[in-house]
């Protein structure tokens, strides 16, 4: 019976693993796109001569878009909050429990 249960307890794990290392990819999906947004804002700085422009622009329509992205950058920072902090703690206590 206690081997029964270890081996639950082993096969959770993997599962829960491997969840963390689809959300994991997913954040490195996110973290990508927002490091090619900062990297064509440098690109449009080297070509254009009024970059504080252009910049004032963007900010403008960022600004502008802020309220509605604001629950999608609330949600997605909890889950980092969440999956850095609550899982990873939990995944390292069973790693050694096991």
């Amino acid at each position: 019976m206690v081997v029964h249960e270890v081996s639950k307890e082993r096969k959770s794990l993997a599962r829960s693993m491997k969840d963390v290392d689809s959300a994991i990819a997913k954040l490195d999906d996110v973290l990508v796109v927002v490091v090619f947004v900062i990297a064509v804002f440098i690109l449009i700085s080297f070509l254009n001569s009024n970059f504080a422009t252009t910049l004032a622009t963007a900010g403008t329509a960022l600004l502008s878009l802020s309220f509605i992205f604001a629950g999608t950058c609330q949600e997605v920072l909890a889950s980092i909050i969440f999956l850095f902090h609550k899982v990873s703690s939990s995944t390292f206590h069973l790693c050694f429990v096991i």
